[in-house]
């Protein structure tokens, strides 16, 4: 079993504001205190300590998700860094799989392609004075490799990996929290949003979807040496500790605040409301209490009305994590 290297530790992790004197006022500040640091590789190893156990792709999502769940705000003077995340279920459908986001799109040959849409949703938020002022999304796709004697592969479907680059007019299948209606047309040429995380029990790697179709070409898989050689860059983290640095400070995934993105904005928003429909938050108290406390963080303490539309039923396989950053 791989081992991770013990990081020297400066003193005891503090949730406390760092200084009352030293006020911070943008994100690029963050990196030069030592309590964000502290804080953040506490989180790096968190989550490669989860990776080191060896669960494969399905129980790795739902742990990290419970470890963003589990972590404690970051708290300076002027700006505070808060965790918001849940992990929702979905039946297994005989015909396309367990896809609590399953679409279907047509291929470049007018075939009907049915799959998901993501195993995890990261997002993250930045606020001034009261207001977002960002969002970024990424729909993440989820993948364990396959070790071999001297690296690592991963098994690449070619339609989704084709959803997630090129995002084909699609619309949700039935009992998917993906509208089924009207045709969603994003009609957007993105870097991230669109993504995949490569998992190995020893590292996240974390992939824009075009770069990895530029890496894969014609191939059933990616090798780790594939990407061994690329620098790391706006749509690649070859390590865990690469891609939090980058997300904590809003580098990770597409700004669906941008009126270009429009549509990838409601399409964000019409998934997180259908969590509401789901056949299980309306039967059961702890999917209830999950689902509303993750949308009470998200909308800052005010849970959307009822919304309309059909029953979907869910059992398992999707994860939400939102970084949410105010400034003062």
């Amino acid at each position: 079993m791989p081992k991770f290297k013990p990081r020297e530790r400066i003193r005891e992790v503090c949730v406390e504001p760092e200084s009352s004197l030293y006020k911070v006022s943008s994100i690029s500040e963050l990196e030069t205190l030592p309590d964000f640091r502290i804080r953040k590789v506490e989180l790096i190893d968190k989550l490669n300590s989860i990776l080191q156990m060896d669960y494969k792709e399905v129980k790795t999502v739902k742990k990290w998700v419970d470890c963003f769940q589990e972590t404690k705000p970051i708290l300076f003077n002027g700006c505070s860094i808060e965790f918001n995340s849940l992990f929702i279920h979905g039946y297994n459908i005989p015909d396309c799989g367990s896809y609590p986001s399953g679409v279907i799109f047509k291929d470049s040959d007018g075939k009907p392609i049915k799959r998901e849409l993501a195993d995890l949703i990261f997002i993250y938020s930045l606020y001034k004075k009261g207001k977002k002022v960002s969002e970024k999304i990424t729909f993440n796709q989820a993948k364990w490799g396959k070790k071999n004697v001297k690296s690592t592969s991963w098994k690449i479907d070619k339609y989704q990996l084709e959803l997630l680059s090129d995002f084909p007019p699609f619309e949700g299948v039935k009992n998917s929290i993906v509208p089924s209606y009207p045709e969603i047309n994003l009609q957007i040429d993105s870097c991230e949003l669109g993504s995949y995380g490569l998992m190995t029990p020893s590292r996240f790697v974390y992939l824009g979807a075009k770069c990895l179709r530029a890496i894969k070409r014609a191939r059933y898989s990616v090798n780790s040496k594939d990407f061994d050689i690329l620098n790391n860059g706006c749509s690649i983290r070859k390590e865990t500790d690469k891609f939090i640095s980058d997300y904590l400070i809003g580098k990770v995934g597409e700004e669906i605040l941008n009126p270009k993105l429009k549509e990838a904005d409601n399409l964000f928003h019409s998934i997180i409301n259908s969590l509401k429909l789901m056949e299980s938050y309306k039967n059961e108290d702890t999917v209830k209490q999950a689902v509303d406390s993750f949308l009470r963080k998200y909308y800052d303490g005010q849970i959307p009305d009822d919304i309309e539309g059909s029953e979907i039923e869910m059992e398992q396989n999707m994860g939400f994590v939102q970084v949410k950053v105010l400034l003062d």
